[in-house]
């Protein structure tokens, strides 16, 4: 009978646990904080990715099996004026998965292109393209058909040179060409510049920017119900355990 008993409550927590890790609709969002020729300091925008595998409620007005990838460019002071096509130009992103390009949905206009380098932040295998002047808000990418692949984690891939060596101005998630302003004074003369994501340079010297941890992964209510209903089955385990192991 313990056998059995030990069984079940094993097999519930690790089922629940498993289901928990993998479930729901998962959104994090990420700030383009390093530029390759602004100082460091400025959140020049930010990216923003949501994700649902299928298991669990869903959210973001996402099917199972997409992920959605946002990006903003935000109209900083250090621009001066900026003109109607100001906005992301480029966007380079990686990804762990074999992607195909008919599984990527861009805006009206844009394409996508593959292998290419991004103003000093290293190669990216995907890069979208266009004017930003059409898209009327952030830029949105959509890729489908991944199904339990479909994890923000699957596009969490860092950024490197073409001989796989740590880029110029750092190995980033993401990296976005922005434009559409004309900074001409002391000390830039600029149309556009390329920000990237800073997640990946906490073990960098202080003086090649700044640092940032990874935030933490926001699921929705229900995987914290089962994350709970693991732990109730473990303690459950383990307190039969208690009262039926021989003294």
């Amino acid at each position: 009978m313990r056998t059995v008993a030990n069984i079940f409550f094993g097999s519930l927590a690790l089922l629940v646990i498993t289901t928990a890790a993998h479930a729901d609709y998962v959104s994090r969002t990420y700030s383009f904080d390093l530029s390759d020729a602004l100082p460091y300091g400025e959140s020049f925008g930010s990216a923003m990715i949501e994700a649902y595998d299928g298991v669990g409620p869903g959210g973001g007005g996402l099917a199972a099996g997409q992920l959605r990838m946002t990006f903003h460019a935000a109209p900083l002071p250090i621009y001066g004026p900026v003109d109607s096509s100001f906005g992301i130009q480029q966007l380079g992103f990686n990804s762990k998965l074999d992607i195909k390009d008919a599984q990527i949905q861009l805006p009206a206009g844009w394409k996508v292109r593959n292998d290419r380098f991004m103003g000093g932040f290293g190669k990216f295998r995907w890069q979208a393209y266009g004017d930003p002047s059409v898209l009327g808000g952030p830029l949105a990418i959509t890729i489908d058909g991944l199904g339990a692949d479909a994890t923000v984690e699957s596009f969490l891939v860092e950024s490197r040179t073409s001989t796989g060596d740590w880029p110029l101005f750092g190995s980033v998630y993401f990296a976005s060409r922005i434009g559409g302003f004309d900074l001409n004074n002391d000390f830039f003369d600029l149309s556009s510049h390329v920000a990237g994501t800073s997640v990946l340079t906490t073990f960098l010297p202080e003086e090649l920017g700044p640092t940032s941890e990874p935030p933490a992964q926001t699921p929705e209510p229900a995987s914290c119900i089962l994350a709970l209903c693991g732990a109730g089955a473990f303690v459950g385990w383990r307190r039969y355990r208690q009262f039926t192991s021989p003294v």
